[in-house]
């Protein structure tokens, strides 16, 4: 008698290797094989409790989208470090110092001066691939902007690469409904 009974008859589990984040439209674009790790999205629903004489009962709080951790290679040729300066430089100036039109001479700003919504947030792009790097499933992470940023360690007595650690902060995910559509990765609208 054969076994018939085919329980995972066609079952490819997504791998955690197998993604791109697309920072590329932050204004200062970071190549995406900087991208070592990424959090997916994630929400919590905040559930509020009602209590009634000897019982209680839970409903839906507020829904709070998660900031998400993400590690980038710091490599020499592109200057990664120095992408994520420009990065972060284009919302909030804190040297004071910009370059003139004419790029020979430095201008001055208000230090600490910060952009308008309009002119940092981002929507950034998390796609999980299959083995033939299509797309499996999409998030679109409106409202994203850098919420901290550390430039690692340097050690003299460790061969260890490099890394650029990265919270960013959005206001909500949408999972795109159709995989193989991209959604767009221009600025959020003020």
């Amino acid at each position: 008698m054969a076994f018939e009974y085919k329980p995972f008859e066609y079952f490819n589990p997504k791998q955690q290797m197998r993604y791109v984040l697309f920072l590329t439209n932050v204004g200062v674009p970071i190549p995406t094989y900087m991208v070592k790790t990424a959090d997916r999205p994630s929400i919590d629903q905040n559930p509020v409790t009602v209590d009634y004489i000897n019982t209680e009962f839970k409903v839906k709080g507020k829904s709070r989208w998660q900031d998400i951790s993400v590690t980038l290679y710091d490599p020499i040729e592109v200057n990664g470090a120095k992408l994520l300066h420009d990065w972060i430089s284009l919302f909030h100036h804190n040297s004071g110092l910009n370059q003139s039109a004419a790029g020979r001479t430095p201008g001055l700003l208000t230090p600490g001066e910060d952009g308008f919504i309009h002119e940092y947030k981002r929507t950034l792009v998390f796609q999980a691939l299959t083995p033939h790097g299509d797309v499996a499933d999409q998030f679109s992470l409106f409202g994203a902007f850098v919420a901290d940023a550390k430039w690692g360690n340097m050690d003299l007595s460790s061969d260890d690469l490099n890394m650029l650690d990265l919270t960013i902060t959005y206001d909500y995910a949408v999972m795109s409904p159709d995989k193989n559509k991209a959604v767009t990765t221009g600025k959020v609208d003020a």
